[in-house]
């Protein structure tokens, strides 16, 4: 079976996903990206057959019409070349990701060579709720002429359900880190935890905030609730760590500033040095406005790390199932952001709390657990396929 998957630039995260698939008996996949920043990926040479398309050309629109304070200005490349790439793999089923340019490319090219399309989808109901009537009906269009959609994540799940109806296949497709890498890692730093943290200058509870710092991350309302946590707890009760880039900073640079023995600004890091402050670090502190997903919750799960997560995002909303692994938080309430913040620094149970206890939340979300859901949705949408094309 040739499996094509259309996708922008693929995180890391997803590499172990394509390699597991890559790998399967019987299979043979191939990625084409069409990011304008795929060259990076190219040079990072995953273990799994792919191909990059450049844009052709870009546009910038507002991809989600949130709040005027945090709408996120993104751009959009519009490559060309899908269909004669398709038609030299010449693939059994295509899975495209998103309802876009690249769908609508290989809804064309999927009727014309009479295969299955399977749409790759990570939105929610929430993520989605400003979506103009034309995206709407677009999307809804894209879903009809797909033989399924694969859902990243159950947020993602009762969306599509919505605009593709009851009758259109969906599988559930888990989010997905390389747990065991991480938690190994991990590891192996939190025997030298107290020589991290003096390097760190952590004191007390340690809270980490681990992000792109744009706006729709929330980093203004948490930086605002750590400066009433400041003034609200005894001094040396927790330290908060930022790491990360992004046109925010300088909102973090300066409560840095304001409070600089409790907030400290660690900027850019590398992805090495992750687990090292995971192992420094009591708390992951998750203030996002809006994601669809948010790696960095399985991320601290699998480090062992408990997680204060935002109710906007999926991954707090679907991972975070009980009290020991963390809470939900609400960015947007100042009034809740500091309530769990202080309870979260004066409750001393989170030092406590068993790294294994917190990674046996992410059972079923693996790699390789996400590579077989696809691989089972692929295999399914052939084989029906199959069978239609015989009766």
């Amino acid at each position: 079976m040739r499996i094509a998957f259309l996708t922008n630039a693929p995180a890391p995260y997803r590499t172990p996903v394509f390699e597991y698939i890559a790998s399967a008996d019987g299979v043979e996949a191939r990625v084409f990206f069409d990011s304008a920043s795929g060259a990076a990926v190219v040079d990072r040479q995953p273990g799994y057959p792919h191909e990059s398309l450049q844009p052709a050309f870009n546009l910038r629109h507002r991809n989600y019409q949130d709040d005027e304070g945090w709408a996120e200005q993104v751009s959009m490349g519009f490559a060309l070349g899908y269909l004669p790439r398709l038609a030299a793999f010449r693939p059994d089923v295509i899975v495209s990701g998103e309802f876009g340019w690249r769908t609508s490319n290989a809804a064309v090219y999927a009727r014309a060579a009479g295969i299955p399309l399977l749409v790759w989808w990570e939105g929610t109901r929430f993520t989605e709720r400003k979506l103009g009537v034309i995206r709407y009906c677009a999307r809804r269009a894209l879903a009809s002429a797909s033989a399924g959609l694969l859902a990243f994540g159950r947020g993602s799940v009762d969306y599509l359900r919505e605009i593709a109806g009851e009758r259109k296949p969906i599988q559930f497709v888990p989010q997905a880190v390389n747990t065991q890498q991480i938690a190994e890692a991990t590891d192996r730093w939190r025997a030298q935890r107290k020589g991290v943290r003096e390097q760190l200058g952590a004191r007390g509870v340690t809270l980490l905030c681990l992000s792109r710092q744009l706006p729709h991350k929330g980093i203004p309302q948490y930086t605002s609730a750590l400066r009433r946590l400041a003034e609200a707890v005894p001094e040396g009760a927790f330290t908060a760590l930022f790491a990360g880039e992004g046109p925010e900073a300088k909102t973090i640079a300066r409560a840095a500033d304001e409070f600089p023995r409790v907030i400290r600004d660690l900027g850019k890091v590398s992805p090495s040095e992750i687990p090292r402050l995971f192992a420094a670090s009591d708390l992951l502190v998750f203030p996002t406005l809006r994601d669809c997903w948010g790696m960095v919750v399985n991320e601290a799960l699998a480090a062992g790390v408990p997680v204060l997560g935002s109710r906007y995002a999926g991954a707090a909303q679907e991972l975070l199932r009980s009290d020991d692994l963390g809470r939900l938080i609400d960015p947007l309430v100042p009034d809740s952001l500091d309530e769990a913040l202080e309870a979260a620094v004066l409750d001393e149970r989170w030092a406590n709390i068993s790294p294994t206890r917190l990674r046996a939340a992410l059972k079923g979300y693996s790699c390789e657990d996400a590579a077989e859901a696809i691989l089972q949705a692929a295999r399914s949408a052939v084989v029906g396929r199959s069978k239609r094309a015989r009766s």
